[in-house]
């Protein structure tokens, strides 16, 4: 004890008379050795040591800050980690803010973009403001015709939409444009122009005009150049249409018949023999379609194994 003791005396001294000892000699050198009263020195050093537990605890309070503030920030990184995160406006996708400023400030908004020929920017807006004329309007003048036409059929020009994309070369969304408000004619006509003749048939006997969609179809098969695969899609989709009552109901028995024979050469040069020969008898060319029938069933003998089990 008696060492603990004279630790801290010596402490004491050194804290007492040499630290503060030192401000105290400045203090009395300015004032001069006259001027000091008895008691000065107390006062003195005890105010400055107050002074120095404060800066003390200060100094602390703001270790103790930093430590807790550095391991909230360590177990945010941590909780978030995977998570993308940006800063304030560097946000990549600005939609949502953008929105904000057009219903709040929409001319400053519009101008702005304007002014930075984002047309395309400034119709997003307008289509997800509901307000598909302008919306359109800036569209086009972006270039995107098929958006453009996607909101002018929301403000319910959809034939003027399918005009303008028959005009811009985009023949098949036109043509579905037209066929959505009952324009089969016109839809055909955009086919047509596409180079999609089978398409444009469709489209006729889908608008009820049997005759124009026979013409088409037999122009089709006797006239095009396309690869065997491209001919079969055609014939499969003027097969579906024979199935259907209303259609060849509608047509003479010559049509009839020369559709089924046009559709079956099809079918025979891809391999589907069988499906050719149904065709060929609904047809009338019954002597190919027995030739085609012995042919299969004297493939399907050589099959069979003796005994007749597979």
């Amino acid at each position: 004890m008696e060492l603990i003791a004279r630790i801290l005396r010596n402490l004491f001294h050194l804290y007492y008379v040499d630290f503060l000892g030192v401000p105290y000699g400045w203090l009395e050198y300015f004032l001069g050795k006259d001027n000091i009263h008895q008691g000065t020195e107390q006062v003195f050093k005890i105010l400055v040591s107050v002074a120095l537990l404060f800066i003390l605890l200060y100094v602390v309070r703001l270790v103790n800050a930093g430590v807790r503030g550095a391991i909230n920030m360590r177990r945010i990184n941590k909780d978030m980690q995977g998570h993308e995160i940006r800063e304030p406006h560097t946000v990549r996708d600005t939609t949502f803010v953008e929105e904000l400023d057009m219903a709040q400030h929409p001319l400053h908004t519009l101008t702005q973009l304007k002014k930075e020929k984002r047309y395309g920017r400034m119709a997003e807006l307008f289509s997800r403001l509901n307000q598909p004329d302008e919306a359109a309007r800036w569209f086009l003048k972006d270039g995107q015709y098929k958006r453009a036409a996607e909101e002018m059929a929301k403000a319910g020009k959809t034939f003027k939409a399918a005009r303008m994309l028959q005009r811009t070369g985009d023949y098949e969304t036109a043509a579905r444009f037209f066929a959505g408000i009952g324009k089969y004619k016109h839809a055909a006509s955009a086919l047509m122009k596409g180079g999609n003749a089978p398409g444009a048939a469709s489209a006729y006997a889908e608008g009820g005009y049997y005759g124009k969609a026979v013409a088409t179809f037999k122009e089709y098969f006797t006239t095009n150049q396309d690869p065997p695969n491209v001919q079969e899609a055609a014939a499969d989709l003027c097969y579906r249409w024979l199935q259907k009552n209303e259609f060849t109901g509608s047509l003479n028995i010559d049509e009839r018949n020369e559709l089924y024979l046009l559709t079956g050469r099809r079918f025979l040069a891809a391999g589907r023999a069988a499906l050719a020969a149904t065709l060929f008898q609904e047809g009338g060319d019954t002597r190919l379609a027995s030739e085609i029938y012995k042919r299969l069933n004297q493939s399907s003998a050589r099959q069979v194994p003796p005994g007749g089990e597979k």
